[in-house]
């Protein structure tokens, strides 16, 4: 055999060899498998056939959930799968819901042998500290409150007055923390799951502070309790750098916020605004950021708002003159009368109006893709879609076409959703409905928001 022979079949060899190690490994070894979150140091490492990160969706009918580790997964599982730490249905998970994956694979799909649902940090009872003692600390200005977080997170709403020192820096910010070892110190963090905050007690007590204690419940507890929210001028400044919706409201009197005030604020003078619910959008989950010249005043201000249900609502700590040391712009003039809040769609969501139009008459470079079982169709289906149920889209992407737009559809949104990250995954051109179809006999259907 000539040496070009040779070589040819050497290449042949290896490409076959690594053909084989994608079967075996599957594409999955291309996405990242611990989310940054859980990547913390002081949390956890994910290991072979683990995935790390939050609850991106689940269905109990389609046996399938969703895992966002940086990247979305799509693994099944059945009565077989082992679920750890959690009593109730899978579908009752909350989303963002920190959990692991314990998976195999088969045949390119992944299985769960078990879905372990991250648990209470485990801390000395005597350590522990509520909110209501919290709260008390922070009015009295009684001790040091500590949260250690990262700094996006403390950014977008943190306890008023609370020191930022995220826990993997704990050691290059020793010099923040008090010369009096006996000083009062409280750490807090994300909630009863989040390891940050008894990491970093641990680390301060060793450097010999002796009154040290952990609000474990952390910074969900306090914001559930309707307790006052700072945000500060870079999570201000990130929300206009990306043109997301919020509400920003100037509750200064009104000659002083036409004089200067931060570009797009509303002004809602602050004896005015127990009078001015209705002018606040439907949304509750609107983010509200409050602002004046005195922090006092802003909290007032947030007072009011958050008894109206806004659950993320915030003041702008420092209020303008922060804003503008910050280098913040500022503008003179009218300020806008009414406010106009719309919130971005989910990526990948087609808008109902939109999906209404396109059912109406389905051009040819559209296919809709109703991902409910067979025996929920039997009522009635959108004329011209095609039935796959989620469960089984990966083993039918070959009879849907890669040259037209897909838009799938269930029930409630929630297997649509599924649907739409298994096939942009796998490179098609896909949009998802997101709400509610109740179908009638007959195939009428009524779409209602979620």
């Amino acid at each position: 055999m000539s040496r070009r022979w040779k070589n040819r079949s050497l290449l042949l060899l290896v490409f076959i060899f690594i053909s084989f190690l994608l079967v075996s490994y599957g594409v999955s070894q291309q996405k990242p498998v611990i989310a940054k979150s859980c990547a913390t140091p002081g949390c956890h490492t994910a290991k072979a056939g683990e995935l790390w990160g939050n609850l991106k969706t689940v269905s109990g009918k389609a046996e399938m959930i969703q895992i966002d580790t940086g990247a979305v997964w799509t693994v099944k599982f059945d009565e077989n799968t082992k679920v750890k730490n959690w009593s109730q249905p899978l579908n009752k998970l909350p989303k963002e819901k920190e959990i692991a994956i314990t998976y195999v694979e088969k045949n390119g799909e992944l299985y769960a042998t078990a879905i372990s649902v991250k648990p209470p940090v485990s801390v000395d009872p005597s350590k522990v500290i509520k909110v209501d003692a919290v709260k008390k600390i922070w009015e009295e200005k009684s001790g040091i409150i500590i949260d250690c977080r990262p700094a996006g997170r403390y950014n977008e709403g943190h306890i008023p007055g609370a020191m930022n020192i995220w826990f993997a820096e704990f050691d290059k910010n020793i010099d923040k923390l008090p010369e009096d070892k006996n000083q009062l110190i409280v750490y807090y963090c994300q909630g009863v799951t989040c390891a940050l905050t008894p990491s970093s007690a641990r680390k301060a007590e060793a450097l010999g502070y002796t009154n040290v204690k952990q609000f474990i419940d952390g910074f969900p507890e306090w914001k559930k309790q309707g307790l006052p929210v700072a945000s500060n001028v870079n999570y201000l400044k990130d929300l206009l750098a990306k043109d997301m919706p919020h509400v920003l409201v100037d509750v200064r009197p009104k000659a002083d916020a036409e004089k200067e005030h931060i570009k797009g604020a509303i002004n809602i003078p602050l004896d005015e605004l127990p009078k001015a619910e209705k002018l606040f959008p439907k949304q509750k989950n609107a983010p509200i950021i409050i602002y004046c010249l005195k922090d006092n005043l802003s909290q007032k201000a947030f007072n009011i708002i958050r008894k109206w249900g806004y659950v993320n609502t915030s003041f702008l700590e420092g209020g303008i003159e922060a804003w503008k040391k910050a280098g913040g712009e500022v503008v003179s003039g009218q300020l806008k009368t009414q406010i106009v809040y719309v919130p971005k769609p989910k990526p990948g969501a087609i808008a109902i109006e939109d999906f209404k139009k396109i059912t109406g008459k389905i051009p040819k470079n559209v296919l809709i893709i109703d991902v409910r079982d067979p025996e929920e169709t039997q009522i009635g289906m959108i004329k011209g879609a095609k039935n796959i149920p989620v469960n089984e889209l990966k083993d039918r992407l070959n009879e849907i076409p890669k040259d037209k737009e897909i838009i799938v559809h269930c029930a409630t949104g929630m297997r649509a959703e599924m649907a739409y990250n298994i096939l942009k995954e796998a490179g098609y051109n896909v949009k998802f409905l997101d709400a509610n179809i109740q179908f009638k006999k007959g195939g009428k259907y009524t779409i209602t928001e979620n």
